[in-house]
């Protein structure tokens, strides 16, 4: 048992190019400070601990006060993980809480949490082979409780409006503007999302932060849904699994339901088509110029006479488009009119040095062999690929 992850959801279906804007929603995780520092054994449970279903032992130090936390709220915390032999194995940062959702704790925690309010502390013995059992003190901050679930989870309000598509929506709280967001745009919005079965799988509530995307980067629902909404209108929304995620792994499955308002609407130019792939996608033509590490190049478009090499160590600003050998587009910045920011020395290695051959203004095209591009990594294109990249700015 260590320091608890979280994992959450965003309505966007696929991260966007840049760094723009949220791709997959998290709830914050601080970073742990472990220690080391020995001390006397561990507390035994003491006669008047009690048991868990799950087998462990607790014991309540302190009730706190105020409501206890639920099954699905967000709580803050602090922790000590103690061995048998008293040695602290791991701790949160004591300078700063740790927010967590309480689905997504350790087996044991969640339960002795919904037994104290704030300010209550507990103690948890887990139940494993005495070498490797444990005692964790858990101190609870505070509660932010999770949004009520609606009413109608497993089938659309008898009042819900159904479109063509399938998707129903409610409209819950109207709104004072008067423009709708076309398909293209960039919204903010404050959103919950449940499974059928009353689970959250994610909130803005948890995050205390709206959420901005562009509607071509949601699911299919969300997107139909907003394109009809004006800037403050609520709306609950189910969305069937065909206008949803569709399956994919990791996401949750079948109809969803959300509640989602509307709060600004963020004009962004029309996309324009990406450029089709070229003639010589398939392989570096003999005029390309090749380096010793297999990367070959060939200049489209001459940069500024004077202008400087950017180096590793530099981030810069370049439009791009890639395609794999069989002219099949995996990525471009030119359709919605957004330059991507690259840090250099965290990008594929070769799409890094070709970059560092080119000045500002220029305009290359990178024949890229797959040990220097994405190096077999899962759901990447494989094999060589191809990129056009212009130089705009070296940051």
């Amino acid at each position: 048992m260590g320091c608890p992850n979280a994992v959450e959801v965003s309505p966007a279906e696929t991260p966007p190019a840049t760094d723009t804007g949220p791709s997959k929603a998290e709830v914050t995780v601080p970073a742990v400070e472990p220690a080391n520092g020995e001390g006397s054994a561990a507390p035994s449970p003491p006669a008047d601990a009690l048991q868990l279903s799950s087998g462990h032992l607790y014991k309540v130090l302190s009730k706190g006060s105020g409501s206890a936390p639920g099954p699905q709220d967000k709580v803050s915390l602090n922790y000590t993980i103690r061995n048998a032999q008293g040695k602290v194995v791991d701790r949160s940062n004591p300078h700063r809480s740790m927010i967590m959702l309480m689905n997504r704790l350790p087996p044991g925690w969640s339960d002795v949490l919904q037994l104290v309010g704030p300010r209550g502390k507990v103690r948890l013995w887990t139940n494993t082979p005495p070498a490797e059992s444990q005692v964790v003190d858990i101190d609870l901050a505070f509660v932010t409780p999770a949004p009520t679930a609606p009413t109608h989870l497993t089938a659309p309000s008898p009042t819900a409006v159904t479109t063509p598509s399938g998707l129903a929506y409610e409209v819950l709280e109207s709104g004072s503007g008067q423009a709708q967001p076309q398909p293209w745009d960039r919204v903010t919005v404050d959103y919950t999302g449940w499974t059928t079965d009353g689970t959250i799988f994610d909130s803005t509530t948890f995050r205390n932060q709206s959420g901005v995307f562009r509607l071509d980067e949601l699911i299919a629902g969300w997107s139909e849904a907003l394109t009809t909404m004006v800037e403050g209108e609520r709306r609950r929304l189910w969305i069937p699994e065909d206008l949803a995620y569709r399956g994919e792994p990791g996401k949750p499955k079948g109809m969803l339901v959300f509640e989602v308002k509307l709060l600004e609407i963020e004009t962004l130019v029309k996309p324009v088509p990406a450029p089709p792939p070229p003639d010589d996608v398939g392989g570096p033509p003999k005029d390309a110029k090749r380096t010793a590490s297999g990367l070959a190049s060939k200049v489209l478009r001459r940069g500024s006479k004077n202008g400087k090499h950017p180096t590793a160590s530099n981030q810069v600003k370049v439009h791009y488009t890639g395609w794999s050998t069989d002219g099949t587009l995996f990525g471009s910045s030119i359709p919605h009119h957004e330059p991507a920011k690259l840090a250099l020395a965290r990008t594929m290695k070769g799409w890094s040095e070709g970059i560092q051959l080119m000045v500002p203004g220029e305009k290359r095209r990178l024949w890229i062999p797959e040990e220097l591009a994405f190096a077999g990594a899962p759901d990447k294109p494989r094999g060589m690929v191809v990129i056009d990249v212009e130089l705009l700015e070296i940051l």
